[in-house]
């Protein structure tokens, strides 16, 4: 079984993007609950101009919490 939880960018960002505060730690704490079940994690991310610059310390977010980054 795989999961793939959208992170749209840094916290600011994300929340900005998804229009509700605290949503980039509910997806990181989602992925921490799959990973820890033994569950297979990937993040996945709409590139825009307001994220375009973020998109290596998302990758580096991601892949320390145990994510699968496709690029």
């Amino acid at each position: 079984m795989s999961v793939s939880v959208s992170i749209d960018g840094t916290s600011a960002t994300h929340d900005a993007l998804r229009g509700l505060v605290g949503s980039h730690a509910s997806a990181f704490a989602a992925m921490k609950n799959l990973v820890d079940a033994g569950v297979q994690v990937s993040a996945n991310t709409q590139i825009g101009r307001r994220n375009r610059r973020q998109l290596d310390a998302l990758s580096a977010a991601a892949t320390t919490r145990s994510a699968t980054i496709a690029r």
